[in-house]
């Protein structure tokens, strides 16, 4: 009689073989924009689009809850997830045929590896943790990876009384597979990062929260040079419960970074933001946004800032609406209206500017049909819209219902 222990071992060889397997058949199907405007396409709901990553102004991918959309000049392809089990929470490419996407699959986190034309999965193998996820996935133009991941844990004297916390752990690419890099916790520090971008060079900003002292959370901005940890002072503020969220590398060593004040049940959360010109600045809000709830930023250069104000909040007084600094002044644009005239009741989460004219945002809306639903916006000539998409034949109701 075999025993439980290798049972169970040959079941978990099985599975994740048959895993493997699904992610390497995700392939695209053509699918197309919808110039309608009157009702939202696709008809069939309950997704979600998380984050987007534009490698050149002509190639992008959209990802998140069941489907991938992979953006070719006018065209569009869409990939069905829902076979993998994988909910996609971050993606970046740095080439048209090179790029990242990482999530969770249950209780374990994921990341893909995009090469040549084709989606793979990466060895974690290394991580026994049992209930984790990858938050963000980043990479610089020189092949090099890293990720945050959020680890659910026991206890402890550091975290009394709760039975489980999370501690938010940098993993690194080593070419071959994914290993925890430590290097951030050296020396006493308990630093979380929560964005990262690069320069041309390789060298980069990792931003995020200073765990240092419990009782006054601090923003952290590190320049990662030459393989070190260079962390750079931010201008003083009276509301030390702070964090840095988003971070965008610049031409001329530049950067801008979006953070929060956290808030309490009393107060909203406050956004801040930053610009670095070999020192960091802080940019003053414009004073009718100051509790807004920033959904996603994208940056030009660092005096063009586009921010997307985030409206999912039921009966709340805050619109959605996009906010544009350029020239050192704050605009309002509106975004598109939904079907029925709606202009809110949903949620940023990324936005991209692949030129001057032209831009991308995603969105989770929580207010229309179905459980939750995808939005897409893109900026052209001035305006955004909403751009409904859909698939073919493969849209009916009595297709295939299991492949998404």
């Amino acid at each position: 009689m075999r025993s439980i222990v290798a049972i169970g071992l040959s079941f978990m060889v099985a599975s994740c073989a048959a895993y493997d397997s699904k992610v390497r058949k995700v392939q695209p199907s053509p699918a197309y924009w919808v110039d309608s405007q009157e009702d939202l396409a696709p008809v069939w709901g309950d997704f979600t689009f998380d984050a987007l990553s534009f490698s050149t102004p002509r190639d992008g991918w959209i990802v998140g809850d069941r489907f991938l959309l992979h953006v070719v000049g006018e065209d569009v392809a869409v990939s069905f997830t829902r076979p993998t089990g994988v909910w996609l929470h971050s993606t970046v490419f740095t080439s048209e045929d090179f790029g990242w996407a990482a999530g969770f699959r249950g209780p374990l986190g994921v990341v893909w590896q995009y090469r040549d034309g084709k989606w793979q999965p990466s060895d974690t193998s290394t991580f026994d943790w049992p209930d984790w996820s990858v938050l963000a996935v980043w990479a610089s133009p020189e092949g090099q990876a890293w990720a945050a991941s959020r680890v659910s844990v026991g206890g402890d004297h550091e975290h009394p009384p709760a039975p489980k916390q999370f501690k938010i752990l940098l993993l690194r690419w080593d070419g071959q597979e994914w290993r925890i890099d430590d290097s951030p916790r050296e020396g006493g520090r308990r630093w979380a990062f929560g964005s990262a971008c690069f320069y041309p060079s390789g060298d980069g900003w990792f931003v995020g929260t200073d765990f240092g002292d419990a009782n006054a959370l601090r923003p952290l901005a590190v320049l990662r040079r030459h393989g070190e940890w260079e962390p750079v002072s931010l201008p003083e503020v009276a509301n030390t419960r702070m964090s840095i969220g988003d971070v965008i590398c610049l031409p001329g060593d530049r950067a801008i970074a979006l953070g929060t004040h956290a808030g309490n049940d009393n107060r909203p959360g406050q956004p801040f933001l930053l610009r670095y010109r070999g020192s960091w600045e802080r940019i003053e809000m414009p004073i009718d946004f100051q509790s807004a709830e920033i959904g996603a930023i994208a940056a030009l250069s660092d005096s063009d800032v586009w921010l997307a104000v985030s409206d999912d909040v039921p009966y709340g007084d805050q619109r959605a609406t996009f906010l544009h600094w350029t020239d050192g002044q704050w605009s309002e644009v509106p975004v598109p209206q939904l079907p029925g005239g709606r202009v809110g009741g949903y949620s940023f989460t990324d936005m991209q500017f692949v030129s001057p004219t032209e831009g991308w945002a995603i969105a989770n809306d929580y207010d229309g049909p179905d459980l939750v639903r995808g939005l897409i916006f893109h900026y052209k000539d001035g305006v955004w819209r909403n751009r409904n998409w859909n698939w073919h034949f493969w849209n009916e109701p009595w297709f295939g219902l299991a492949a998404y």
